[in-house]
Order: C-alpha cells, then sequence, then structure tokens
C-alpha cells in the first residue's frame, strides 16, 4: 500500500492504493487517512483468513503512572493499525465508545500493532509493572506494541495503550520552555563549570535537555550553538538535573540556554526564551493617570527572586519596591495615555511574563458615559458622575404610578458618589467566570426556558444572590468589599451568611455593589428628563399599555419588551444604549437595586438610599416580558428580597470618587 496525492478543488488529499510494501503515512496526510480508516471495514482489507485474534483496550491515563487505575476511563476513536511480520500494513479500526479494538480472523504469524493518538495527546510510559494486563504494552516514541506472535487460533486480549495530555502530535513542534543561566568559572565540579537547576513540574513527554551556550548574550537564542543533546541528569533521573561542561573550557563567563527536549514528541519546542511563568492576579486592577498606585503582581515563576526584574503596566515601567518568586510589587508612574493595558513581568533569569488587558490607568477627564474600566470578568464599566437631578416623574407623563399613588411625586436628589455603572446587565457568562475563580458562589439560577444563552442575563435571582455576587467579585479584584451584616463593616457578606438577617452597605468602598434607587434612576435618564432616555414621542396614555409591534418605534429599539420579545430574554446589549452608553436600562430585565421600598420619597434631599428597613427591595427598568409603561425611567416595582422570577436580573457599579 502506499500514498499519493491529488489536487481536488485546489486542496491536498491522499489516496491510498494497494501495493506490496510497507505503507508510510506522512504527517499532512494523517487527516485524510484518519477519515479513510473511519469509512473502511477491517474486515475488508488484506486480513490473513484464520481464527486467531489480537486486541485489548486504550484508556486514559490520568496518573501518567502506565498502568491502568480504576476510574480512568476508556478512549473512543483512536485509531490502531496492524501490521504483519515484515511490518507491511494488513488493517485498520477505531476504539469503540469504551476504548476496544480487536483484529479477529488472524492467520497464526507474527504481528505488530500500531496507535495513534490524536493532536494534543501521547503514549504513556510503557512496561510499567509485572502485569501485562495492566500497564501500557507500545512504545512512546514509535506506537508501536510487539512483534506479537499468535499460534493458531489463540486471543490474545492483553496489547493495550494508556494516553496522556502531552505534545501537539508525533513530529510537530510542542511548546517547551527554555531558561538561560550563566556561569562565572563557579560553581565547578574539578574545574569544570557546572549546572544545577530544577524542574519540578516537567510534562511527562519531557525526556531531557538541549543545552546551547554562547558568551554573547545578546545574540538571539535560535542562533547560539546547540553544545549538548537530550542531557538527563548525572543519575540518569528527572526532574533535578545537574549538569557538567566536562570540555572543562577554561573561559569564564558562558551563557547556557537551556531547553527542554522531548524524544516522544519528536521535537524541541518552538523558542520561548521564559520558563512557563503565569500572572494569577494584579490587585488593584486600575490606578489614577497620575501614577503613584502600589500594585501587587502574584503569579508562579515570575522569577528566581534574586534576579534583576522589570515591569511595565500598559507599557508604562513601574518602580519595584519588592520581588519574590511568587509577586512583584509595584508602583504605578504617571501616563500620558489612559486606558487599559497588558502588565508584563521580566526576568532576567525566567524571561517575561504577560498578562493581557490586567491594569488599567484612569482618564482623570471622563464625562459622563466615557469608558472607566474594563473588569476581566463583567466587562466595561462606564463613569456616571455625581451631580443634581429630579427623581421621579411629572403629573402628566402618561400611566405614571401604576401600583401606588404618589409613589413618583418629583424632589430633587444630589448624588455626590462618582459611580462606575456595568455597560450591561450580568450575564450567564460574567457568572460562570465568577463562580470558576469563587467556588462558593451559587450555581447560576438561570431559568434557561426564558434565555439559555452564556450572553443573556442572569434571570431569576434573589436581591440576596446578587449582594453574594457583589462581595465575591469584590473580592476577587482586591477591592474592599461593600456588603456587611454589622453597621461596623467587620462582617462581611459571605457564602455562610447571606440568605437573611441585617445588611448594611459601605458606599465609600470601592468593591462592587447595587445601584441605589437614585442612582439607578440617574443613571437611566442620563440627563433626560422624558419618559424614557431616548425621545418616544408615540408614547402616550391610550398605548401605554401596547404589546403591539410599531407601536413605539423608537422605545423597540432601545428596549426588550413585549413588543419585541420573543418569549425570553434578549443578549446584553442587543439594543441601541443610552446617551451614557449603559444598555438595557429599559427593559430586558428588572433590575434589583439597594433600597428597601417605600411609597414615597423623602423630598429633596442629598445621597438618598431608601428607609433603614422594610419588606421590600426595589427593582427597576421593566422587562422583555413587561409593557411599555414599566420600562419608564421613573417606574418603580419591588418586590421580597428572597423572591425569584424569569424576568428579574442585575447589574452592579462602583463608588470610584
Amino acid at each position: 500500500m502506499s500514498v499519493r496525492i491529488l489536487q481536488n478543488n485546489g486542496m491536498d488529499r491522499c489516496v491510498l492504493r494497494h501495493e506490496t510494501g510497507r505503507m508510510t503515512l506522512p504527517v499532512w496526510c494523517f487527516v485524510s487517512v484518519l477519515i479513510m480508516f473511519m469509512i473502511a471495514d477491517a474486515s475488508t482489507l488484506s486480513t490473513p483468513a484464520g481464527s486467531s485474534e489480537i486486541g485489548d483496550w486504550v484508556w486514559q491515563d490520568l496518573d501518567e503512572n502506565g498502568l491502568q487505575d480504576v476510574g480512568e476511563p476508556g478512549f473512543a476513536g483512536i485509531p490502531v493499525l496492524l501490521y504483519d511480520v515484515d511490518m507491511v500494513f494488513i488493517g485498520s479500526v477505531l476504539t469503540d465508545s469504551g476504548g476496544y479494538y480487536s483484529f479477529d480472523g488472524l492467520a497464526a504469524g507474527s504481528y505488530s500493532v500500531e496507535f495513534i493518538t490524536p493532536k494534543g495527546y501521547s503514549l504513556t510510559l510503557s512496561k510499567q509493572g509485572s502485569d501485562d494486563m495492566l500497564d501500557s504494552d507500545p512504545d512512546r516514541v514509535t506506537g508501536l506494541a510487539g512483534p506479537v506472535v499468535l499460534a493458531d487460533a489463540e486471543i490474545n486480549l492483553d496489547i493495550d495503550a494508556g494516553i496522556v495530555v502531552g505534545c501537539d502530535g508525533p513530529g510537530e513542534p510542542v511548546y517547551l520552555y527554555a531558561v538561560d543561566l550563566v556561569t562565572d568559572g563557579c560553581p565547578c565540579y574539578e574545574g569544570c563549570p557546572r549546572l544545577h537547576f530544577a524542574d519540578p513540574n516537567h510534562p511527562s513527554t519531557v525526556t531531557g535537555y538541549n543545552i546551547y551556550r554562547s558568551d554573547d548574550p545578546s545574540l538571539p537564542r535560535d542562533s547560539w550553538p546547540l553544545y549538548a543533546h537530550n542531557v538527563v541528569d548525572m543519575d540518569g533521573a528527572l526532574p533535578n538535573i545537574q549538569w557538567i561542561d566536562t570540555a572543562c573550557d577554561p573561559v569564564e563567563g558562558w551563557y547556557y540556554h537551556i531547553a527542554a527536549w522531548s524524544e516522544i514528541c519528536g521535537a524541541e519546542g518552538p523558542y520561548s526564551f521564559s520558563y512557563p511563568g503565569i500572572i494569577t492576579s494584579v490587585l488593584p486592577a486600575e490606578g489614577p493617570q497620575s501614577g503613584g498606585t502600589q500594585v501587587v503582581i502574584g503569579g508562579e515563576y515570575l522569577g528566581s527572586g534574586s534576579d534583576i526584574y522589570s515591569v511595565t503596566l500598559c507599557g508604562v515601567s513601574a518602580t519595584i519596591i519588592d520581588q519574590t518568586a511568587s509577586s512583584v510589587t509595584v508602583i504605578s508612574s504617571p501616563t500620558a495615555t489612559p486606558g487599559l493595558g497588558d502588565v508584563v513581568v521580566s526576568s532576567v533569569d525566567w524571561g517575561v511574563t504577560t498578562s493581557i488587558d490586567a491594569f488599567t490607568y484612569l482618564d482623570s477627564g471622563l464625562m459622563a458615559g466615557d469608558l472607566y474600566a474594563t473588569d476581566a470578568i463583567v466587562g466595561n464599566m462606564r463613569y456616571v458622575p455625581g451631580g443634581t437631578f429630579t427623581q421621579g416623574s411629572p403629573t402628566d407623563e402618561p400611566c405614571r404610578e401604576p401600583y401606588d399613588p404618589g409613589s413618583e411625586t418629583q424632589f430633587n436628589h444630589t448624588l455626590t458618589r462618582n459611580v462606575a455603572v456595568m455597560e450591561t446587565e450580568v450575564t450567564r457568562q460574567m457568572w460562570a467566570d465568577l463562580l470558576a475563580v469563587q467556588p462558593s458562589l451559587p450555581a447560576d439560577p438561570t431559568n434557561t426556558s426564558y434565555g439559555s444563552g452564556m450572553s443573556n442575563p442572569v434571570n431569576n435571582p434573589t436581591w440576596y444572590e446578587t449582594v453574594l455576587f457583589a462581595n465575591l467579585l469584590s473580592l476577587q479584584n482586591g477591592l474592599t468589599q461593600c456588603y456587611y451584616k454589622d453597621a461596623g463593616f467587620t462582617d462581611p457578606v459571605m457564602s455562610s451568611n447571606y440568605t437573611s438577617g441585617t445588611f448594611y452597605c459601605n458606599f465609600g468602598a470601592n468593591g462592587y455593589r447595587l445601584l441605589s434607587e437614585g442612582e439607578w434612576e440617574y443613571a437611566a435618564r442620563a440627563g433626560t428628563t422624558t419618559p424614557f432616555s431616548c425621545n418616544e414621542t408615540n408614547y402616550t396614555t391610550g398605548n401605554c399599555d401596547s404589546c403591539t409591534e410599531g407601536t413605539h418605534p423608537v422605545l423597540e429599539q432601545y428596549a426588550v419588551y413585549c413588543a419585541n420579545d420573543t418569549g425570553e430574554s434578549e443578549w446584553v446589549g442587543s439594543k441601541l444604549a443610552n446617551p451614557w452608553n449603559l444598555s438595557d436600562m429599559h427593559g430586558n430585565v428588572w433590575e434589583w437595586c439597594w433600597d428597601w421600598y417605600n411609597a414615597t420619597y423623602p423630598g429633596d434631599t442629598t445621597d438618598y438610599t431608601g428607609p433603614g428597613s422594610g419588606s421590600y427591595r426595589v427593582e427597576r427598568g421593566g422587562s422583555w416580558f413587561g409593557i411599555a409603561r414599566n420600562s419608564r425611567s421613573a417606574n418603580r416595582n419591588y418586590y421580597s428580597p428572597g423572591f425569584r422570577y424569569y424576568y428579574f436580573g442585575f447589574r452592579l457599579a462602583r463608588s470610584v470618587n
């Protein structure tokens, strides 16, 4: 059997034809050959007639010990190839849903079995232990098990293979890593330079290390001469490596570049020139444009701790005040260009570690609606400066006060706090992202019958759950939490105490929180005085309850409500934003606010956050299920804080004075 290439609509494909001799499978043909294997019936290939059988199981070796352990699953869809004594291809099968395979109807003779691992995997250690029924048989490099000699009518079901997460595939480049070391003649071993380094987290596919040497560290690493290949420890063991330059070159100051090497994968990884460091936290994740913010960058393998570091925030060099292998503390420098950018830690010993879009320089000249910051979990935050506005609705506004007469009586409300408000409502994806890093958060409460997309707003949360979400998000971002169980702000709301009792909000904290009712209406109006932040001139007393499409053509561009809904919420931001770039302030889902509900407002006041106690918490904004009047900027709704419904949701804000 051999392989030739044909052109089909401009694309290369592989075509097999039977000939005498061994079949070779170039990497570039693998996918096409595999497809042909999948559609081929092994019984129709050139299998010698007989009554012998060979086969067993392919499993995922989760602990990479080369042995079948309880709970390790079978691996379906693995191509298994059979060869005769002369390595002439006979046939192939795919492992079934449980990972099993077999070749039957074989004549007596000698056979070899080849296992093809998918991209991203490799074979596990072979021949580990004394029980042939539990170990992995194929060679890790060649993928071949055998030769296996079958007598007439013999059934051998012991040829099994373990698969581990590993390199990208035979013969393809794999991401390994490298580290630079320098010796100045010491430490030495009998006068020879000696390198001693540890690699405790090396993947199982690493078999040794390539060592490159140069006396000029400024040269590109890929131009350094290879000095030693596939080096292991003096005792032949990984991962603690001690290597001696037995050439005993008297020149001091050689620079050694060490790159992990894999005989299993068959290729050295592309040059990365850095140990695989990772930045896990940047706290705080923002600071003023003028600089002066102390920022703690946490992670793993940022450097050796004692070597020379440099750090940039959004491309601006920061001043280092403390450093270890797992954290760096810096002071931000002033910048002329505010905005979001990368955090980069550079180590002379271990290279460069980057966290994308991890720090924000805040613009000191922000206007209402400008982008304040972008949070890694809840996205864009829009700046809403404090100010004075008229809260409530005028007496001639159509269909005002639908529940409690006098509940929308206007008053002058002064807000002294500047806030950053989420551009959208909290989505299901945001909930999932926070849950992944803060596992004490309850599961997503969404009733997916009314909005299942991950970009749809979370629905069905209780007020209590929104408060816990806010505190956990603050904790994740290294911000001061806003919600507490005591007036002294010493007992924060957490998963063990969030479902009942008294709650207090520290509005001066910089963490995430719900908007107060006044803040919500101020942000929703965005400087407007009309029923909606958009100029819907067709809204009247006669049609304020209408769910007929086209009745309010302007509002329908800004709000998801009963005139344009599809029986569920829509993805956030699917409609136009208000003048301050806030989406879905009208419709989609009702949004919980902080305040206890009171049927009357207090009159002209400053920073009103509702009564000190009550039975119901305020909701604002209307929903996809509701009529137009419910989506008015002044409309008020209220429910028990423990109540949940499929058109409830929330958005968060932060005080940013």
